[in-house]
């Protein structure tokens, strides 16, 4: 399965994000339990109070490592999560 990237959006417009995230990670979720698909990797923004992060974790999703891409602006701390179907 290819991956499925979301860009866009601000991390401060966090309903925003949410409400595209529970359209958008329905149908990746559907391939994978039709093929059969090892776990379902993503990974988000985990900056703030970690909205992003609970939200996955409410989906079903465990945490597996934290990231820190460089930024030349700012701090951008990440958060790869999976889902086994």
């Amino acid at each position: 399965m290819s991956a499925v990237r979301i860009r866009g959006g601000d991390e401060d417009d966090v309903p925003t994000v949410l409400a595209v995230l529970d359209t958008a990670t329905a149908w990746p979720r559907q391939i994978a339990c039709e093929r059969g698909t090892p776990p379902v990797p993503v990974d988000c923004y985990a900056g703030g109070d970690g909205p992003l992060v609970r939200y996955y974790e409410r989906e079903g999703f465990t945490r597996t490592d934290a990231f820190a891409p460089p930024r030349a602006d700012r701090q951008w701390p990440g958060q790869e999560l999976e889902q086994r179907l």
